[in-house]
C-alpha cells in the first residue's frame, strides 16, 4: 500500500484538471469516495467549483448528484483519520474501472492507484478505440505522459497519430457545431432547447423576437412560463415524452404567452435531443388561423344568405334529380326540409310549362356556364294543387368539381304579377280620379309647354277646348306674380324627383278672373312612364276671401276701418324688433275721448259714431306714412311716431287735442268733445309692446287726474314738454307783440383798430321767467314753423336800426344770423332784398352769417339764395366755421364772402399746447385767406390771444375782450367814439 499524496506524478493532477471540468465529475467523485481518497475527492470537488464559478461545491451537487455530495461531506471527516487503501479498496478500483462512462476517467483511478499493469492495457484500449473523439486533445497529451511514465515508446508514436485524428475530429466538429450554431439562430421558427422539467436551456433568435423577452430573460425561465397549455396542464411535458417514438416528432397546437401578455396561436412540434432534454419547434399559425377563421366565417355567411335569400337556390344532377335545395326553396314550394325524396325536375313544375322546361334544360347541357334567363315559370307546390310564378336563371356548372351540377335560381313572381294587376288596376282608377277631380292637372315638358291637362283644370281656368288652350305654363300666372313660379321652376328643372310647393299665387282664367291658386311642381322628366314636369293646382280663392275676411275680423275695427289692438301689439312687435337692431326709438301716444259716454247719452250713439270718425280723420291727417294708427277700444285709439322726440310727440298730441275739441256741428247739434292723451316712449319706458300700451293709459289717466290735455309715463318728460310748449307759445306773442330786442357786439378791423360791422344778436327778456337762452328759444323756433316769423321779425329790425342810424348820420352795415332753415327756404333772399328797399338801404348795409350745418342738403337752392343776395351787394358769411360738417366742402361751393372762424380755436391758444393750438389756427385762417374771403376771427377774451392774432395781417376779430354785446344807445356812442386802441389792450 502507499500513499498517493507522496507518490502521484504531476501528470496525474494535469489529467485530473482536464477530466473533471469536462462533465466526468460524477465518475471521479465516486471513485474517490471508494478509494477513501480524500484529498483528490476535496482537490477534483474545489476544481469543479473553480471551473464552475461556485463559491461551496455541495450546493452544486444537493440535487444533480445522487446525493454524492452528502456521502463526500462524511467521507471527509473520516478521511482526516486514515489516507491509505487496503486490498479490498483496490478490487473497489478495478469495479470502477469496469463501470466508468468514459475510458478516460478509467485511466485516471488506475493511475491513481499504481495499477501499472491495469493502467497499460486500459491505454492500449484507448489507443486502439475508434471512440477516440471523445477525448478532446489535453486528455490525450496527459496519457500520453502517462505513456512514457510507463516506458512505452511504441505507446507514444500510437499517441501522436492519435492526437492529429483528434485535432482533425475535433476541427471538423467545430465545423459541424458553428454550422448547427448559425442554423439553430438563424432558422425561420422559434426553436426551444429545454431539459424534461421544462426550464429553458437555450433559444435562437426568433424565440426571442416572436415573445418579446431578451435571450437572457429566456434562459431564466420554463416552459410554463410562455406556452398556455403547459401551464394549464402540468403533466403535458411528461405525457409528450411517454408519446415520443424515435423518428417521429410529437406535433401539438397550443397558444403562447408574450412579454405583454398578449397571446398568440403556435404549432409546436417536438423532438427528443438526448435521452432527456427536447427540442420545440415553434411556428406561428396567427396568421393561419386568422384565414381559417375568415374562411369559416365566409362559409357560415354565405351558407346563411343562400339559406335566409328570398331567392331560392336548387342544384341538380345531370340526370335533372335534385342533389340540393335551400331554404328558400322548401318555403315557397311549402314543402317540409325533412322531405329528401329525390325528384325529378319535371315533376316540379305545372303542366303548362314542362315542354318548355325540357327545353330549357336540353340547351343549358350544351351551353356550360352559360346563364339562361327565363321570365315565367309555373312551378308546383307541394300539395300539387296550388302554383308559384317565378322568374328563373339556369346555369350549367356540371364541369365544376365544386357544384357539379345545373343551378336554377328562381324568385317568387306572385306578389309583382299582383302588383302589376294591382297597376293596371290603379292606372285606370287614377285616371278616373284625375279627369274627374275638383283639382287641376296639367303635365310640361322642360321648357315649360303643355304636354296634358285634365278636363278640371280646364273647367277651372274656363277653357272647353284643349286646342285653344295657351301652351307655355307662364301665359296662365298674373303677370305680378310670374316669379314665384318662375323660381319654382328653376328649383326643379335639373333635380328629377325633387317636388316643391307654391303656397299661393295667381291664375288668369280665360275671362279675365283672376283665381289663387296652391301648386305643387314635381319632376317626373326620368320617369319614363311621365316624362314631364307635373303641376297639380287647387283654386284657393274662396279660401283667400276667407282668410281675408277672418284677417280683417281680427285686425280692424269692423266701425272705422282702423286696425285694431291685436294689429297694434303685431305692429309694436316688428318695430321693437327693428329699433333693437338699429338702435332706434320712438313713442306711443293713446288718446281717450274722455266725454264719449255722455255724448252718446244725452244725443244718441249716432252723434257719437260721427264724433268717432271726426277724430279718425283729424289723426290720419296729422301723422306721417310711416306713423300707425289704431283703434283700441270704444273710445280709445293710438298712434305709433317714429323719428320724433319728447317735444315734437307733445306738440302732435296739442294740436290733435285742439283740433278735436273745437266745437263740432253735427247736423242740428253741437257738440265739444274732451280728449285726453298719453304717451309712452320707447325703450325708454317699456321693451314690449303690450307695457307700452298699458304704460300710455296709465299716463291718459294721470292726465284725466291732473287736469292737463296730455301726460307722458314719467313725470320729468311731461314737465320738460309743457315747459317748452308753453316756452313756444310765449314766443309767438312775443314776436307778435314786438317784446324781443337786438343787441350788437362789433367786429373789429386788427390793422386799425376801426369797427368793420356790427353783429346783430337776439334776446328775449320774458315778463315772468327772466331772460331766456338765445340758443333754447331759437332751436325752439327751428323745430316748430315759429323760425320763419322770427326770422323775418329780426331781419325787418336790424335793417330798420340800420336805417335809423343813417339818418341820425352814423353809417354801420349790420351782420344778421339766419339758420339753414332759414337760407333754404323760398323767398327768403326776397324778403330781405324787399326789405332793404322799402328803407332805401344798399345791400352792403347788412351781412347775412349762415351757420355750417349738416341741414344745407340742398345745395343747389342754398347756393341760388346766396347768388340773389350777392347780386344786390349783400354779404354772406360762413359762421362757426371749422366745426361743421362740410367745411371745406361748403367754402369752396358756396358763394360766399366771408367765413367766421370758430371760437373754439381761439380758446385753445391760453391751453398748455399752445404752439399746436396756435399752429391749427393759423392754419384754418391761412385755408380761409387763400381762397380770398374776409377772414373773422369770433371770441377773442384775452391779450395773449390778441397778440397772436396781430401777427395775422388783414383778418377782423371779436370778441368780449374788445365789446360785449350791447343795446343800439351805448353802440352809438362807441361809434362816435371812432376806433380801438389794441395797445391799451394788451399793456
Amino acid at each position: 500500500m502507499f500513499n498517493t499524496k507522496q507518490n502521484q506524478p504531476q501528470s496525474l493532477q494535469n489529467l485530473l484538471q482536464i477530466l473533471v471540468p469536462a462533465a466526468s465529475v460524477d465518475a471521479a467523485i465516486k471513485a474517490c469516495l471508494e478509494f477513501d481518497n480524500g484529498d483528490f475527492l476535496i482537490q477534483s470537488l474545489n476544481i469543479y467549483s473553480q471551473a464552475n464559478e461556485q463559491t461551496h461545491w455541495s450546493c452544486q451537487y444537493t440535487s444533480n448528484s445522487n446525493g454524492l455530495a452528502e456521502q463526500a461531506c462524511h467521507f471527509i471527516d473520516g478521511f482526516r483519520a486514515s489516507a491509505y487503501f487496503d486490498s479490498q479498496q483496490q478490487e473497489a478500483a478495478l469495479r470502477v474501472i469496469d463501470n466508468s462512462v468514459l475510458p478516460s476517467e478509467a485511466t485516471a483511478v488506475c493511475y491513481q492507484h499504481q495499477l501499472s499493469s491495469e493502467l497499460k492495457m486500459l491505454v492500449l484500449a484507448i489507443v486502439n478505440s475508434q471512440a477516440t473523439p471523445i477525448l478532446n486533445h489535453a486528455a490525450l497529451e496527459n496519457i500520453k505522459l502517462i505513456c512514457s511514465y510507463l516506458a512505452e515508446g511504441l505507446l507514444v508514436e500510437t499517441l501522436e497519430q492519435k492526437l492529429k485524428e483528434c485535432d482533425y475530429y475535433l476541427a471538423l466538429e467545430k465545423k459541424t457545431s458553428e454550422l448547427y450554431k448559425d442554423i439553430f439562430n438563424h432558422v425561420g421558427d422559434a426553436l426551444f432547447y429545454h431539459a424534461p422539467n421544462g426550464k429553458i436551456l437555450n433559444v435562437n433568435q426568433q424565440a426571442v423576437i416572436s415573445l418579446g423577452y431578451s435571450k437572457k430573460e429566456l434562459l431564466t425561465m420554463n416552459v410554463k412560463d410562455i406556452d398556455v397549455q403547459v401551464s394549464e396542464k402540468t403533466t403535458l411535458l411528461r405525457e409528450i415524452r411517454d408519446d415520443y417514438k424515435p423518428g417521429e416528432p410529437v406535433a401539438i397546437n397550443s397558444w403562447h404567452r408574450r412579454k405583454d401578455g398578449s397571446v398568440f396561436p403556435v404549432e409546436v412540434t417536438v423532438t427528443l435531443h438526448g435521452p432527456e432534454n427536447m427540442l420545440a419547434t415553434v411556428k406561428d399559425i396567427s396568421q393561419r388561423e386568422y384565414v381559417r377563421k375568415e374562411l369559416e366565417k365566409s362559409r357560415k355567411k354565405y351558407k346563411a344568405l343562400i339559406n335566409n335569400a328570398f331567392d331560392a337556390i336548387v342544384v341538380f344532377d345531370r340526370d335533372a334529380n335534385i342533389n340540393y335545395a335551400s331554404h328558400s326553396a322548401y318555403r315557397l314550394l311549402e314543402y317540409d326540409e325533412s322531405f329528401r325524396a329525390i325528384l325529378n325536375i319535371t315533376e316540379y313544375f305545372a303542366d303548362s310549362c314542362k315542354e318548355k322546361i325540357n327545353s330549357i334544360w336540353r340547351e343549358v347541357l350544351a351551353s356550360p356556364e352559360n346563364p339562361v334567363d327565363i321570365e315565367e315559370l309555373e312551378l308546383k307546390k307541394f300539395n300539387g294543387v296550388d302554383t308559384l310564378w317565378v322568374k328563373a336563371t339556369i346555369t350549367n356548372f356540371l364541369h365544376d368539381p365544386d357544384i357539379n351540377g345545373v343551378v336554377i335560381n328562381f324568385s317568387d313572381l306572385t306578389k309583382e304579377k299582383m302588383a302589376v294587376a294591382e297597376l293596371q288596376n290603379r292606372k285606370r282608377l287614377y285616371e278616373a280620379l284625375v279627369e274627374r277631380s275638383f283639382d287641376g292637372v296639367a303635365l310640361y315638358d322642360v321648357t315649360g309647354n303643355m304636354i296634358f291637362a285634365s278636363d278640371s283644370s280646364k273647367n277651372m281656368l274656363g277653357y272647353t277646348d284643349y286646342e285653344v288652350m295657351p301652351t307655355n305654363a307662364l301665359d296662365y300666372v298674373y303677370e305680378a306674380d310670374r316669379s314665384i313660379p318662375i323660381k319654382a321652376w328653376q328649383d326643379i328643372a335639373d333635380k328629377p324627383g325633387k317636388s316643391v310647393e307654391l303656397k299661393e299665387y295667381r291664375l288668369v282664367a280665360r275671362d279675365g278672373r283672376l283665381l289663387w291658386v296652391q301648386n305643387t311642381l314635381t319632376n317626373l322628366l326620368a320617369d319614363p312612364s311621365v316624362k314631364a314636369i307635373v303641376s297639380n293646382f287647387r283654386d284657393i280663392t274662396k279660401n283667400k276671401e276667407n282668410e281675408k275676411t277672418l284677417h280683417k275680423i281680427a285686425n280692424y275695427d269692423n266701425f272705422t276701418g282702423l286696425p285694431n289692438r291685436n294689429l297694434l301689439l303685431k305692429h309694436l312687435k316688428n318695430l321693437i324688433e327693428k329699433s333693437s337692431i338699429n338702435k332706434l326709438s320712438f313713442g306711443l301716444i293713446c288718446f281717450d275721448i274722455a266725454s264719449l259716454n255722455a255724448i252718446n247719452n244725452a244725443h244718441g250713439r249716432s252723434i257719437g259714431d260721427k264724433v268717432i270718425l271726426k277724430l279718425v280723420d283729424i289723426l290720419q291727417k296729422n301723422i306721417k306714412e310711416e306713423d300707425f294708427v289704431a283703434k283700441t277700444g270704444d273710445d280709445e285709439f293710438a298712434i305709433v311716431a317714429t323719428d320724433l322726440n319728447t317735444y315734437h310727440l307733445s306738440r302732435l298730441s296739442q294740436t290733435i287735442i285742439n283740433e278735436f275739441s273745437q266745437l263740432l256741428s253735427v247736423g242740428d247739434t253741437q257738440v265739444k268733445p274732451n280728449l285726453k292723451a298719453g304717451v309712452s316712449l320707447y325703450p325708454k319706458d317699456a321693451i314690449l309692446g303690450d307695457k307700452l300700451i298699458s304704460n300710455a293709459e296709465v299716463a291718459v289717466k294721470k292726465a284725466k287726474a291732473d287736469g292737463e290735455l296730455f301726460a307722458f309715463y314719467q313725470n320729468y318728460d311731461s314737465e320738460q314738454t309743457r315747459y317748452r310748449l308753453n316756452l313756444e307759445k310765449d314766443l309767438h306773442e312775443a314776436i307778435n307783440n314786438n317784446d324781443l330786442k337786438l343787441v350788437y357786439q362789433p367786429v373789429f378791423d386788427i390793422a386799425s383798430g376801426n369797427i368793420y360791422y356790427c353783429e346783430a344778436l337776439l334776446r328775449w327778456m320774458h315778463p315772468i321767467r327772466g331772460p331766456i337762452d338765445p340758443n333754447l328759444f331759437v332751436k325752439l323756433a327751428e323745430e316748430t314753423s315759429l323760425i320763419t316769423s322770427l326770422s323775418q321779425w329780426v331781419i325787418h329790425s336790424a335793417i330798420k336800426q340800420v336805417a335809423e342810424l343813417r339818418d341820425q348820420g352814423l353809417s354801420l352795415s349790420v351782420a344778421i344770423n339766419l339758420s339753414p332753415k332759414d337760407i333754404g327756404r323760398k323767398n327768403t333772399a326776397s324778403y330781405i332784398i324787399e326789405t332793404l328797399k322799402s328803407y332805401n338801404l344798399q345791400g352792403d348795409s347788412i351781412h347775412i352769417e349762415i351757420t355750417e350745418s349738416e341741414e344745407v342738403r340742398d345745395l343747389d337752392f342754398s347756393i341760388s339764395q346766396i347768388k340773389e343776395l350777392n347780386q344786390f351787394g349783400v354779404k354772406v358769411i360762413l359762421d362757426d366755421f371749422g366745426t361743421g360738417f362740410s367745411s371745406i366742402s361748403h367754402l369752396l361751393q358756396l358763394p360766399i364772402s366771408g367765413a367766421k372762424v370758430d371760437k373754439s380755436f381761439v380758446n385753445k391758444i391760453d391751453n398748455d399746447n399752445s404752439s399746436k393750438a396756435k399752429n391749427f389756427l393759423s392754419a384754418i385762417i391761412s385755408l380761409v385767406q387763400e381762397n380770398e374771403l374776409i377772414t373773422i376771427v369770433e371770441g377773442v377774451e384775452t391779450a395773449e390771444q390778441l397778440k397772436v392774432l396781430q401777427a395775422k395781417p388783414g383778418i377782423l376779430v371779436q370778441g368780449f375782450l374788445f365789446a360785449k354785446p350791447q343795446p343800439i344807445k351805448e353802440l352809438k356812442a362807441m361809434l362816435k367814439k371812432g376806433k380801438l386802441d389794441f395797445n391799451q389792450l394788451i399793456n
